[in-house]
């Protein structure tokens, strides 16, 4: 009997030195992760001297000093006139960055943050300095020799039951036709293509299409063109459209 009741102790002993290895192990690992980190002290030094270079009508540079210990750079840009805006990363190596497919004669604002990484254990971390910003406007759009502008102020609606877009656009001068092209990619598996070009008479600035619309993204431009229909090159800056 004695030896039943040193075996049953012994046990019991032994599930309660299991339990307290398995609280006390994970709470000792996350106290030191949590040292670790909040020890680890980053300078979260925002970029400086932030400024735009090389502006053009549909372009423009900007740049900014270095940041001691960044990893990467966020950058946003977006005109008043887009709903969003826009935004990409890149390495730190880098104190310059072009922004290209932008409105001409637009104003635009531009922000920067600095990132810095604090991964532990394989983990992605990262931590972000403050944005700085700037703003600048575009130029006008002047063509080359021989060449048309670019058609401005492009807009795409839908109608009021979704069967059809309208598509609108600022008169260019000198223009005969206009070229108008929307294009959807296969965003999904059983998602047909659409690829359409028309063209239309120069007196009008509006063109309605009513034709196979997919569910996916359809990206709209319009280009201006001769009367020898020599000039189809200058597109304008694309439009998006969602059902």
């Amino acid at each position: 009997m004695m030896t039943l009741r040193k075996n049953i102790s012994g046990r019991f002993c032994f599930a309660i030195l299991l339990i307290a290895v398995s609280v006390f192990f994970p709470a000792c690992y996350a106290f030191t992760w949590n040292a670790v980190n909040q020890s680890k002290t980053i300078n979260k030094e925002a970029p400086k001297n932030l400024r735009v270079s090389s502006i053009t009508s549909d372009s423009a540079v900007i740049l900014w000093n270095p940041v001691t210990e960044a990893t990467m750079y966020e950058i946003t840009w977006k005109s008043k006139e887009e709903e969003y805006g826009h935004v990409t990363t890149i390495g730190a190596e880098a104190n310059s960055y072009k922004i290209n497919d932008l409105l001409n004669e637009t104003e635009y604002m531009v922000k920067i943050a600095a990132m810095f990484y604090i991964g532990f254990n394989g983990t992605n971390q990262y931590t972000m300095s403050d944005y700085v910003s700037t703003s600048f406007k575009t130029l006008k759009d002047i063509p080359p020799s021989g060449e048309l502008a670019k058609p401005g102020n492009v807009k795409a609606s839908f109608n009021k039951d979704k069967s059809a877009i309208i598509i609108s656009w600022n008169a260019v001068e000198g223009a005969a036709y206009y070229d108008i092209n929307l294009k959807s990619d296969e965003l999904y598996f059983h998602a047909p293509r659409l690829n359409v070009l028309n063209t239309v008479a120069a007196s009008k600035t509006e063109y309605i299409y009513s034709g196979f619309l997919p569910e996916s993204r359809i990206v709209i431009k319009v280009a201006a063109r001769n009367s020898d229909f020599s000039d189809s090159c200058r597109w304008s800056y694309e439009v998006e459209i969602k059902k």
